[in-house]
């Protein structure tokens, strides 16, 4: 199905004459009929019924009428998008991850889109989550990807990532002799936990399950020039993250949790009113460029 033949059927739709629908379109009846007939055999229907003295719509024209006219206004904001992009001679994007986000994939999504569209300069800020958000209400950045899931109506969010949790110890932890825990294990163990000025979701989460479970831990809160992966290498405590994250040290080991399966998302946020085109285009490409994960039993936050 092509849009010239969309927009051939429209014109036709309009006038239910086909002389003066190929008058408009600037073609002879001939080439217009082809169109039309083309356009009914790859959709397997009938948009027309055509008698000597009149040309109708069928039902399937009717609903086609008001679809169609949707793809072409859909196809000619692209095309004046794209268009306006490649008159940028530089456009920049300011992007705000904090730490997780930063040892995602998303680092190397930014580079295959740097690689798409080298005349977008990207700036980038790793911060903790509380500044990056702020930074977003207050239009310093365009995008923010980070842990806090929310809902207001003026920022729009999309799940980018989506990781196992487990824990990661020292390799001199006496939890890192075993291959996976279960949340018995944690008893009387400290947890080293992100700022509660970060309010990170998938903390609250565990907290809230441990209680429940009446699973009594020891809770060591880092503070702002403090690092979680710094704090386990010392043997401050374990630390509830990501696989990829133990792969910072030598020192550390990932174990998985074995009756429990929380995973961390990692949500791209964005304001609603930023139009720019280069934010548009950003959005476009990592929506195609990641695979989205899906929701199940499992994917508590």
């Amino acid at each position: 199905m092509e849009l010239k033949e969309i927009r051939a059927f429209l014109i036709l739709a309009q006038e239910l004459n086909f002389r003066k629908a190929a008058e408009r379109l600037n073609i002879t009846q001939p080439p217009l009929t082809r169109q039309i007939s083309n356009l009914e055999h790859h959709l397997g229907i009938k948009l027309f019924t055509r008698t000597t003295r009149k040309v109708e719509l069928t039902g399937a024209g009717v609903h086609l009428v008001a679809e169609g006219e949707k793809l072409i206004k859909a196809s000619e904001l692209l095309e004046s998008e794209l268009r306006k992009l490649s008159k940028h001679k530089s456009a920049t994007l300011k992007i705000g991850l904090n730490r997780i986000a930063f040892h995602s994939s998303m680092p190397h999504m930014l580079s295959s889109f740097k690689e798409q569209f080298p005349n977008t300069k990207i700036e980038i800020s790793e911060e903790s989550d509380s500044k990056i958000l702020s930074q977003l209400n207050k239009g310093i950045i365009n995008i923010a990807f980070s842990q806090t899931h929310f809902k207001k109506s003026d920022i729009e969010q999309l799940v980018v990532e989506s990781q196992q949790l487990g824990f990661i110890v020292n390799k001199q932890h006496p939890l890192s002799t075993k291959k996976s825990l279960q949340l018995k294990d944690l008893v009387g163990h400290s947890l080293v936990f992100h700022g509660k000025a970060d309010k990170l979701g998938f903390q609250s989460e565990f907290l809230s399950l441990l209680n429940q479970s009446n699973i009594k831990v020891k809770i060591y809160y880092k503070k702002i020039h403090e690092s979680c992966e710094n704090l386990a290498i010392i043997n401050k405590g374990i630390i509830l993250s990501t696989k990829r994250m133990a792969s910072l040290s030598t020192n550390l080991a990932f174990i998985p949790l074995r009756d429990y399966s929380p995973k961390l998302k990692i949500y791209a946020s964005w304001k609603t009113e930023d139009q720019s085109e280069e934010l548009k285009v950003f959005i476009n490409f990592f929506k195609t460029d990641i695979s989205l994960p899906s929701s199940g039993v499992g994917d508590h936050f």
